[in-house]
């Protein structure tokens, strides 16, 4: 991201007055106090499976707006959420994260979120963690990414127990927020700017796709050179 980019959201999420996803909260909120009867849960149950068909219910069917619902509250969560343009209600199309999650997982595990809350995946449920409760989550939400920040800067493994806690304590230097449920979106933005300091993977795919161009290079020299000796 360029600096004048990252620079401009510390600014934004410091002085924002409102929590900076707080339409992605209320379209959860929405979507966890809606009633369905004991029928219409396992038909919507089973619709879901039929990832396909679900996703284009039309306006008049019995759970059109509930996939209107669900859409909206994936597309405050991911980068590559279907049809994000349309349903994230923000100009600027802000999201918490770019989580790697394909859609009907995302609207499983959504649903999973307010009826079986056991089942649902870790990546989704952090997601939505956060959306309900900033306060004591963080916009960090693949285990990956944890295991790797935690040894990175609180150098020991990874305990979802007290991981948000000791963030918040070892960045307590920052510029507090004027609102403080965007404390730990303003910790993950800056953890997420020195992300080639703590994610090693990425270090090492940028050195091997360098070492690979130089070696297709230099086996292309060889070969342009014993060519030209060929034909001596």
């Amino acid at each position: 991201m360029p600096t004048e980019t990252i620079q401009n959201y510390f600014k934004n999420l410091i002085n924002s007055e409102e929590y900076y996803f707080q339409k992605g909260r209320d379209a959860l909120q929405k979507w966890m106090e809606i009633h369905l009867s004991d029928d219409g849960l396992i038909e919507l149950r089973s619709l879901l499976d039929d990832y396909n068909s679900f996703s284009e219910l039309k306006e008049g069917h019995t759970f059109f707006s509930v996939k209107e619902m669900l859409f909206e509250i994936i597309s405050y969560c991911d980068v590559h959420a279907r049809n994000k343009a349309f349903y994230n209600k923000y100009e600027d199309k802000r999201v918490l994260a770019k989580a790697g999650v394909r859609m009907k997982p995302w609207v499983i595990n959504t649903f999973n979120y307010k009826y079986s809350k056991d089942e649902v995946n870790i990546t989704v449920k952090n997601a939505l963690d956060m959306l309900i409760n900033p306060k004591d989550n963080i916009n960090s939400i693949a285990l990956s990414h944890r295991e790797l920040i935690s040894n990175y800067y609180l150098r020991h493994p990874y305990d979802m127990n007290t991981f948000v806690v000791e963030l918040k304590n070892k960045f307590s230097d920052l510029d507090k927020t004027i609102n403080p449920e965007n404390q730990t979106l303003l910790i993950a933005a800056h953890m997420y700017d020195e992300k080639k300091e703590w994610d090693k993977k990425q270090i090492n795919f940028k050195v091997f796709i360098n070492n690979l161009k130089e070696y297709i290079f230099l086996k292309e020299s060889v070969r342009l050179r014993f060519r030209s000796l060929a034909w001596r």
